[in-house]
């Protein structure tokens, strides 16, 4: 959590944003809701990380902290996380069951995630870990696995 709040400040630095309120309104976050972001209280959501990492022209996972490198190839045409995953279980020759029972992830989530829901950061991070990919493929942010 440090690193993902160091980050967050950095790239405010970087963007002269010198107060989380100006950020609040040039990105359309709730002001409440970045503080927590700010002071490590709580992990962003899946669209206010995206947002972001939009806004600031960088990867989800350096925001993160799960990598140094700053730079996200960002595709035009945003997939649905779920077809990602698909691609992903496809092209690691597994299955959601497997998926569950290495991850400790419940087989509900998987579930809910086939009927449209996108998992929450924290579950992001452990698939991205399990499938050696970024966030910004899972989220559909970039077509690089």
């Amino acid at each position: 959590m440090q690193k993902y709040t160091e980050r967050l400040r950095g790239l405010m630095r970087d963007s002269d944003i010198s107060t989380v309120e100006e950020l609040s309104e040039k990105i359309n976050i709730n002001l409440d809701t970045l503080y927590k972001y700010f002071y490590g209280a709580r992990l962003p959501s899946v669209e206010n990380l995206v947002s972001l990492a939009d806004f600031f022209g960088c990867s989800t996972d350096y925001i993160l902290g799960l990598t140094d490198s700053v730079w996200c190839e960002v595709s035009d045409i945003r997939k649905p996380f779920i077809e990602n995953y698909i691609t992903l279980l496809n092209l690691n020759n597994t299955n959601n069951y497997k998926v569950c029972n290495d991850t400790g992830i419940s087989r509900a989530r998987v579930y809910y995630w086939q009927k449209g829901a996108v998992p929450q950061v924290q579950t992001l991070i452990v698939l991205a870990k399990y499938f050696d990919t970024s966030i910004d493929y899972l989220v559909g942010r970039s077509d690089r696995v």
